[in-house]
């Protein structure tokens, strides 16, 4: 069989060079995120491997065996920290330069500028832990599709170059003369390599993405100020867990919260006083409440909860419990005391409207407000009982 080499080196380089072009581009689009940066380093430094390799013969050994191999183990080394950068950590310099200085140094042992065979084995053999490192630093459970991909993508590279080491040994016991990329398993590893630098350009780009775009959704249901759920997820939130109760047969706790004389708050001590005090609500409230239920912010100093399997008795508890929490913090953080009030609403097995819920919850919030605040009152809104309030709803899903 005749092997072009030639034109599979070619290949191989326009493939790394394009795929290095396409990951400096998407990471300076987000320069905030350097997962690409490396990434597109590592198959930069494959370009500058390929070139040399490809030179063997017409360029010093140093050249097109010393420095090619090391490139290309920088290289992996690079994929590796680009999973390390991706995941919040930072690259060892020790892992980075240890397969290279190992190659250089097995350069300088071994007679691998002479013996093809026998670069293959080294070489492969560091290609195999560096290729395992980074499918085990890209491996998590985290909800993004494209990490298994990239581990399993990485796994199979691991595989095959691996393949490589038992065909390089019996050429070394057989002691035949090999003529380096003359063989028929050439073509199959250099084929190989490019389907590889292909994967792993588009999926770590799709990874780079799809955590983007996770953190947009987040962003979008998040209220920046108290890093509690906004109004729209809140309701979306409450209306899953009033259903799975109905279907259950098991009440749900509505609650709204009204922070007590918060404009003065603000006229006093200043809006940043109230931010503050915000904040610190937030963090009361989603300390004090069950690990299930939900609670966020509804707009200026206004919070809602729904409670999943309470009713208005086990509700009323933990209302309390966040009230005095409150009250106690503020009045060690803050040179003021500061309250809150509360309404409850709680859902019987005919009862299908959140909205129903959050109205009766916020006419008792008025009647807490009205008998002084730093409270909380109840509402009925068992079947056939109307709100047993005299003032109008003033709660509007926006």
């Amino acid at each position: 069989m005749h092997v072009d080499s030639p034109n599979l080196f070619l290949a191989m380089f326009i493939t790394t060079a394009m795929g290095a072009a396409l990951l400096f581009w998407s990471w300076w689009r987000n320069r905030s995120d350097k997962t690409l940066l490396f990434a597109g380093g590592a198959l930069a430094l494959v370009g500058v491997s390929v070139l040399m390799l490809s030179a063997r013969g017409r360029w010093p050994s140093f050249l097109t065996v010393d420095i090619a191999h090391a490139a290309a183990l920088i290289a992996l080394a690079f994929v590796w920290a680009s999973a390390r950068v991706f995941n919040g950590k930072s690259p060892s310099l020790l892992v980075l330069s240890a397969g290279p200085v190992l190659w250089l140094l097995a350069c300088q042992v071994m007679p691998l500028r002479d013996s093809f065979p026998m670069a293959t084995v080294v070489s492969s053999l560091l290609v195999v832990v560096y290729s395992l490192l980074a499918a085990r630093e890209f491996w998590a459970r985290d909800g993004l599709a494209s990490r298994g991909a990239l581990s399993a993508t990485l796994l199979v590279h691991a595989v095959v170059s691996s393949l490589r080491i038992p065909v390089a040994v019996s050429q070394i016991v057989s002691d035949a003369t090999v003529e380096a990329y003359a063989s028929t398993t050439f073509v199959f590893f250099m084929i190989e390599a490019i389907a590889f630098v292909q994967a792993l350009v588009f999926l770590l780009v799709s990874l780079t993405k799809e955590r983007l775009e996770v953190q947009l959704r987040w962003t979008a249901t998040i209220d920046p100020l108290s890093g509690l759920p906004n109004r729209r997820a809140l309701l979306d939130r409450g209306a899953e867990a009033l259903a799975q109760g109905l279907r259950g047969q098991q009440p749900t706790a509505v609650i709204v919260f009204d922070l007590d004389r918060f404009k003065d708050i603000n006229d006093s001590y200043g809006h940043a006083m109230g931010d503050r005090v915000i904040h610190l609500f937030a963090e009361v409230a989603r300390a004090n409440l069950r690990l299930g239920d939900h609670v966020g912010r509804i707009g200026g100093e206004e919070f809602a909860a729904v409670l999943p399997r309470a009713d208005e008795e086990a509700a009323g508890i933990a209302i309390q419990r966040v009230i005095d929490i409150f009250a106690q913090r503020s009045t060690e953080i803050f040179p003021l005391r500061c309250t809150v009030s509360a309404g409850i609403a709680a859902s019987q097995a005919s009862t299908e409207s959140l909205e129903y819920l959050l109205a009766a919850a916020d006419t008792a919030l008025y009647f807490a407000k009205r008998r002084g605040g730093n409270r909380w009152e109840a509402a009925s809104t068992a079947p056939g009982h109307t709100l047993s309030v005299d003032v109008p709803l003033i709660w509007e899903q926006q």
